[in-house]
């Protein structure tokens, strides 16, 4: 029977886009350490050096997706 991945729990957390784990890639967002790669989604939807900072500076990834709906 084929296991189905309905929800990112247990031992499928890790594939959470909100899973805490550093991203950097500078030559796709700069030279900035990402805490997740929700917060790094949500950073690169601006241009704007200091909104981009701030959303890299969110306490969480749930802020950081809030930050980046405005």
């Amino acid at each position: 029977m084929k296991e189905y991945i309905t929800r990112f729990e247990g031992k499928y957390r890790f594939l959470s886009n909100f899973w805490n784990v550093s991203i950097s890639n500078n030559s796709l967002f700069d030279d900035n350490i990402y805490k997740s790669v929700e917060v790094a989604y949500q950073a690169s939807k601006t241009l704007d050096r200091q909104e981009k900072d701030e959303i890299r500076m969110a306490k969480t990834a749930g802020d950081a997706k809030r930050l980046g709906k405005k």
